[in-house]
């Protein structure tokens, strides 16, 4: 078994805001992995009163025969007089997994969601991340990758290049 990062590498639904405007995920790619904390002068935040979802696109790991785990990381706090719950997700198989929360507090801290199976080299390169903000309190993400467990193709390394998938 071999373990490799990939973090975001496109915008693809993006209502949550961020200090600049495009491409936010440039934002929380930071290539920085837990216990090390990211830049938090550029993030993705949501302060609205409604539920919002925010969409990325991820690099993916090549020469891959089989993923075991996914753990999805993300950065992050939330705060407010109501104070918001932040879910994260993937996107695997053809399909999401489930919303799962973070349960952020109003410190920034790591957290981590893990998620296990057995999926291809296509479900890898299709990968993306999800992040749902609910309540009328804010979320506020600083930094997200997926830390992905699996075995390399037979006689092949692996190396991570950036995926262009859209869905």
């Amino acid at each position: 078994m071999a373990t490799g990062y990939v973090d975001p590498s496109g915008d693809d639904t993006q209502v949550w805001n961020a200090p600049t405007a495009t491409p936010v995920y440039t934002e929380i790619d930071d290539g920085i992995r837990q216990p090390t904390a990211p830049n938090t002068a550029d993030y993705d935040r949501d302060a609205g009163a409604t539920e919002k979802i925010d969409i990325f696109d991820m690099d993916t790991i090549t020469n891959v025969d089989e993923v075991t785990q996914v753990k999805l990381w993300a950065y992050g706090k939330i705060g407010g007089l109501d104070p918001a719950d932040c879910y994260g997700d993937v996107y695997l198989n053809g399909s999401w997994t489930s919303l799962t929360d973070f349960v952020f507090t109003t410190s920034y801290a790591w957290k981590s969601i893990t998620y296990n199976g057995s999926w291809t080299q296509a479900d890898l390169d299709a990968l993306q991340v999800k992040l749902r903000k609910i309540n009328t309190g804010f979320a506020e993400v600083a930094a997200v990758y997926c830390e992905v467990t699996y075995t390399a193709a037979a006689g092949h390394g692996s190396r991570i290049v950036a995926s262009a998938i859209h869905r």
